[in-house]
């Protein structure tokens, strides 16, 4: 995670520059910087997010199995114990779910979001898993540890 947002954000210094400004504005004084604050702040959510969305750590196919039973996925019955997949790279890169899907726009993930935006499928993004184990705020969380180890030594 950490590799791919500083690798991120010296590809666009735009963002950079904008991530840094609004840092410096809210966090004035150090004692302002909690793990509450830093998963409050919206750009900072927004470059993490978009991270996770174009350098997932997991690029290839996670596994699940279908129940004894078999299941039913899109209408589609899926016989007993079979192996089925979801790519992170495709679903994150495909242009059926994101909108210039190649490039970092976090401006994606912050409400409200640009018009050519809103029709994204947020959901497909799925980081770390898929389906009934799925951990949808790990990204946050994640990324604000990492934060804090990188910037404080983990003093917060």
């Amino acid at each position: 995670l950490l590799t791919g947002c500083v690798y991120l954000l010296l590809k666009h210094p735009e963002h950079l520059k904008k991530l840094t400004l609004s840092l410096r504005t809210q966090f004035l004084t150090r004692s302002d910087i909690t793990v509450s604050s830093l998963r409050e702040h919206q750009y900072l959510n927004a470059i993490l997010k978009e991270t996770l969305r174009l350098y997932p750590p997991f690029p290839g196919s996670l596994f699940r199995r279908s129940e004894d039973e078999g299941h039913v996925v899109m209408g589609e019955a899926i016989p007993p114990n079979t192996t089925l997949t979801a790519n992170n790279w495709a679903a994150n890169r495909s242009a059926l779910n994101f909108h210039v899907p190649d490039e970092m726009v976090p401006e994606r993930w912050i409400h409200p979001r640009p018009t050519e935006y809103q029709d994204e499928d947020r959901a497909a993004m799925k980081p770390f898993s898929f389906g009934p184990s799925d951990r949808r705020n790990v990204p946050v969380e994640k990324g604000v540890y990492v934060l804090d180890k990188a910037t404080t030594g983990g003093e917060m």
